[in-house]
């Protein structure tokens, strides 16, 4: 056999190869990767199918040939539970609509996005990390799905984030200290969750944090810092 040393050439298959070079381009890319060269409609495309879109509860408007945002100034999509400013989507708002399935990575690619609320569902799998590089995010609501693994410490990226939903998931592990870094967190619902380990300090000195929602600390494996907090 030839060892392959990743150039694509002719000669690699006689017939086809443009395919060949398409498809090792294709597994080269990790997922999410290509968020920011797809259109808003083609992000939302995939967390349509992605999340069981043809038993959602309401989908009026969704993949029917039209264009996501059509309007100037903020207006709302002719997609259900879709706001626009301009040609850009700032608030996806799917709460309690039956969605089901993984959070596509592709969602970073909403650069404009403000708020994302998709709550009451039966959305499983991980958060992605990728989330956490959308730059306009004020309000992230997941809680109340069948989410599963750890806290994206990346979340702590979130410059903008004010509220942070995330109760009533099978979320598990610590609750990283990052998330303190949002300077204007105002709320963080963490309850009903399978976390463990001591609250973060820095969080409970978050000037900015209004309500932080908690199992009571007797009820769960959370424990409080040591340290006095000041």
């Amino acid at each position: 056999s030839t060892q392959s040393t990743g150039k694509i050439t002719p000669t690699m298959c006689k017939c086809g190869w443009r395919a060949v070079a398409v498809l090792v381009l294709a597994m080269a890319t990790p997922p999410g990767g290509d968020a920011q060269n797809l259109t808003e409609t083609e992000i939302l495309g995939t967390l349509f199918r992605s999340t069981g879109g043809a038993r959602w509860f309401d989908k009026t408007g969704w993949m029917e040939g039209t264009s996501v945002c059509s309007s100037s100034g903020v207006h709302p999509s002719s997609w259900y539970g879709v706001l626009c400013n301009g040609s850009a989507v700032v608030s996806l708002a799917l709460v309690n609509n039956s969605l089901s399935g993984s959070i596509p990575a592709e969602l970073s690619g909403l650069t404009q996005l403000a708020t994302l609320a998709l709550e009451l569902g039966e959305l499983s799998g991980t958060i992605p990390s990728e989330l956490s590089t959308l730059p306009e995010l004020h309000h992230l609501f997941l809680g109340q799905n069948p989410l599963s693994g750890t806290i994206p410490t990346q979340l702590g990226a979130l410059s903008h984030l004010q509220t942070l939903t995330l109760g009533s998931t099978a979320l598990s592990g610590t609750i990283p200290s990052q998330l303190s870094r949002p300077t204007n967190l105002q709320e963080l619902t963490l309850s009903v969750c399978s976390l463990h380990g001591t609250i973060p300090a820095e969080l409970l000195r978050r000037v900015s944090l209004e309500r932080l929602i908690l199992d009571p600390v007797s009820y769960t494996h959370l424990t409080l810092p040591t340290k006095r907090i000041v």
